[in-house]
């Protein structure tokens, strides 16, 4: 069996962590009838408010039967994390994997 991703654990234990600040303000929008410059003018107003925040973006994607997943930051524009699914993954396991990739870049 191929090893998709190699996990180790933490020492710092999850309670010891300060809880992650998500904003979710995009998601009052709705995707079928709301024009992209809605969004793009919502974003930049967002980002405006928070300069001095890393900005990490995920995608996942399938094409056919390939399946993969990234995670770009803004601290590390160059050196995304990314990597290869089974084959027939769906695109909902791509997506989690890519989160999951933003959290390994944030912590």
């Amino acid at each position: 069996m191929d090893v998709v991703d190699d996990t180790t654990v933490s020492d710092t234990p999850p309670w010891s962590q300060s809880e992650p600040q998500i904003c979710l303000s995009l998601t009052k929008y709705k995707k079928d009838t709301t024009n992209p410059e809605v969004y793009k003018q919502a974003f930049l107003e967002i980002t405006s408010r928070h300069q001095n925040h890393v900005q990490i973006f995920t995608d996942g994607s399938k094409v056919d039967e390939k399946v993969a997943a990234a995670a770009v930051s803004s601290a590390a524009p160059n050196s995304p994390f990314s990597c290869r699914l089974r084959d027939h993954c769906s695109i909902y396991t791509a997506e989690l994997q890519a989160i999951l990739l933003a959290l390994k870049q944030a912590y």
